[in-house]
Formats: structure tokens, sequence, C-alpha cells
């Protein structure tokens, strides 16, 4: 079998797409264009950081768009690994905005950050109060939500490291489906909460 074998076969399989599947994927891409649209309203007023956050949102959207693409062609343990990548970077632009050294020294990789220890410090119940000067809307729970969206991020993690009883294999591409595009459309509404949250202050 050569690359250009399993070209054709994807190509076969996108130019068969279930109607079902293609409305979920148009579904979970309006809902994340939704989002990028919401992250281009952060106030942002240093230009090195706006550039970092805009470059970053750039490769937001192609990432998500290939995600969707490699899950109608059948390929959602791929799709998972985009997927997650996708939610790592809304959460770095949103640590960002409140901590404009650490994009800096990020921008130029001279520092690691991870999704589980920004995540963890942004659970905490004042990160967003101290982060707008504003207390939290009684109807946007910030720690509950990061707890959600941890949640998914975990689902992802999963199946990207292989693990038996999440491959596809396992599952069946049914179960899996539902569960990928289920995940994708809650992941960008929990993200548009968080960034809603941020734009109080």
């Amino acid at each position: 079998m050569s690359i250009k074998d399993v070209c054709d076969a994807v190509t076969a399989r996108l130019s068969n797409i279930e109607e079902d599947t293609l409305q979920n994927a148009e579904d979970a891409l309006a809902s994340w264009i939704g989002l990028i649209d919401q992250i281009d309203q952060l106030p942002i007023n240093n230009e090195r950081l706006k550039k970092i956050v805009d470059d970053t949102t750039a490769e937001l959207f192609k990432d998500i768009n290939i995600s969707l693409i490699l899950s109608v062609s059948g390929n959602y343990g791929a799709a998972c690994v985009l997927a997650r990548g996708c939610i790592e970077k809304c959460i770095y632009i949103l640590y960002f905005l409140d901590h404009p050294m650490t994009a800096f020294e990020w921008s130029i990789n001279d520092t690691d950050i991870s999704f589980s220890t920004i995540s963890e410090q942004m659970s905490t119940q004042n990160y967003f109060e101290l982060a707008t000067g504003k207390p939290a809307s009684k109807s946007i729970l910030p720690t509950k939500l990061i707890s959600d969206l941890r949640k998914i991020y975990r689902q992802y993690s999963e199946s990207v490291h292989g693990k038996y009883n999440f491959t596809e294999t396992r599952k069946g591409e049914t179960v899996i489906s539902k569960e990928y595009y289920g995940s994708i459309k809650e992941s960008a509404s929990i993200l548009k909460h968080l960034i809603g949250a941020r734009l109080v202050g």
C-alpha cells in the first residue's frame, strides 16, 4: 500500500459523507467560528501580545478545520489529537491576557506551559474576579466550566494516548462519532462562556 492508496481511500470516504455526519461537522464548525469571533473581541492593547494571540488564533482556526475534516473521513483518533490542541490554544490565549510575560517567553520557546497547570490555576474561585476586577456573574461559574472542559480534555487524551477502551476499533464508529461531535460542540460552548466571563472586564 502506498501513500497514494491511502489518499485515494480518504478521498473516496470524503466523497460519500453521510448527511448526519456532514451536518454534525457543519454545526461544530459554526460553533468554533463563533468562538473565534469572540476571541477576536478580546481587549488587547499590547501589540506584541496581540501578534501572539492572532497567530495562535490562526493556528486554532486551521486545526479545528483539519480536525473536522479528519472526523468526516472517519479518522476520529487523529481528529481528537487536534481537538485537544484547540482547547489548549484557547486556554493559553485567555491565560496570556493576564500573563503577558509568559506569552512572550513562550513565543520565543523560552518557557513551557501546560494545559493542566494553567487550567488548575484558572479554576480557582476568584481567578476571573481578579482578572476582570468585577464579581463573577451568577449565571457563569468559571470553576465548573473549567472542570467540565478538563473532563473533555481528559477524554481526548485517552484517545490520543491510544487507551484501548477509547479507540474507534473498541467503541465502534457510531459511538465514537456521537462522542466526538458532542464534545467538540460542548467544548466550544464552554470556552465561549469563559471568554464571555473575561470580556466582562
